[in-house]
């Protein structure tokens, strides 16, 4: 699969097509979207492995702006904030905040969790 040249990639691609509510000055109307997925390259691959996961721990897609109800970069980082507050507290850690959890959370330093052996070990320094 990567040896494939990428011209020739976007060349055999296929696109899907969504409609999408667009806005506009007299409203909404509906407009085709092209779209794709991840998945349309697994036939360019010699095998592929899937994985079940928790999506809370694996998935915070973007697919709209901020102020839309959901899948936003907003919804986005909140997911990653919630994800690293379960890490701290599965590993021992506390947190204190005048702001409930599950309107927060935790950015921890990407560099301290890739240098430590485990998370644990890094809370207590």
């Amino acid at each position: 699969m990567v040896d494939l040249d990428v011209g020739e990639l976007l060349n055999e691609c296929r696109y899907h097509l969504a409609e999408k509510k667009i806005p506009s000055n007299q409203g909404y109307f509906i407009g085709v979207k092209l779209e794709q997925f991840i998945f349309d390259a697994f036939t360019y691959a010699p095998s592929t492995a899937l994985f079940e996961v928790l999506r809370e721990e694996e998935f915070a897609p973007v697919k709209n702006a901020n102020g839309s109800n959901f899948d936003t970069p907003d919804t986005a980082r909140l997911l990653v904030l919630r994800l690293h507050t379960r890490w701290v507290v599965a590993a021992g850690g506390f947190l204190t905040h005048s702001v409930p959890l599950y309107t927060t959370g935790i950015f921890p330093s990407l560099l301290q969790i890739c240098s430590c052996n485990n998370l644990s070990s890094c809370l207590k320094t």
